[in-house]
This record gives C-alpha cells, structure tokens and sequence, in this order.
C-alpha cells in the first residue's frame, strides 16, 4: 500500500505557500515524479458508509492498476482506542468499480459485510494529475517526507 497524507488546506494562498516554501524542520524530499489516477468514491444514497465511519474508493491509475480501498476510522473514548482504524486494500481485476464491488478482493468481501453493494452509488469522483516528490528517510528515526503538488 503506498502511504497517503491527507489534510484540509483551507485558503488557496496557504498551498501555494505549502508548494513553493522549503519544508519545515530541515526535512527534504526527493525528485519530483508526475502521476495520474482516478478516484471513485462509493456510498448509499442516505451515506450508510460514512454514518459508520468508512469509506470505500475504487481507484484507476495510469498504469491501469485497479485499487479497491476500504477504511474505517475507528473509534476513542477518553483518549483510549475501542475500534483501531484499519485500511484494506487490494489490486482488482475488474475493470468497473462497481464490478469491483461485488468481486472476491479481501477490501469487497469485508464491504459485503457492511451493505449491500447493490445499494453502493459513486459518491464522488476526481481526476488527480500529481508531482510528488519519493520519499527520503531523514534523521536516526527514519522518519520520511514527500512534497507534492496538485495540478
């Protein structure tokens, strides 16, 4: 699985400084390198998934690899995990996704379990054309960094 960050960057002044400004703390990245995906989110029509806490994404990337993700976020009380968060993803062969759905991967059996796919509806859909740079280990902790834009 290729490691994610996400954030909410609120202001368009606050990503440009976020890609043109060096990375904080003396952290560094590597060489930029283009990609492109399609992301489809799926969920039913009164957001069952997202009242539960999951989501579900059918990925297209320009490699024609296929990624069926599920995500649950878990849940805490008082500082103390009841539910760790959990992905589970796989590459498919199914050329849709909601084929992909009702399919045998780990991530549709799991959803299968939640709702049933026929009920599953494209919530959202993007197209990403992204520069990122890999990621380099810095420091004795081995903590890794990227920067990327979005185009």
């Amino acid at each position: 699985m290729t490691p994610e960050w996400k954030a909410e960057v609120t202001t368009l002044d606050l990503l440009n400084r976020m890609v043109t400004d060096p990375l904080p703390l003396g952290l560094s990245a590597g060489p930029v390198e283009p990609f492109f995906q399609r992301d489809m989110y799926f969920d039913s029509a009164d957001w069952t998934l997202r009242r539960r806490g999951v989501s579900c994404r059918f990925r297209i990337r320009v490699d024609d690899r296929r990624i069926l993700t599920l995500r649950t976020i878990g849940r805490w009380e008082g500082g103390v995990p009841l539910v760790l968060p959990q992905t589970f993803e796989a590459d498919v062969p199914e050329l849709e996704g909601a084929q992909a759905l009702v399919g045998t991967s780990d991530p549709a059996r799991r959803l299968r379990s939640l709702i049933d796919p026929a009920l599953l509806l494209p919530a959202s859909s993007s197209k990403l054309s992204d520069a990122c740079g890999a990621p380099k280990p810095v420091g004795s902790h081995g903590v890794a960094t990227t920067s990327c834009t979005t185009s």
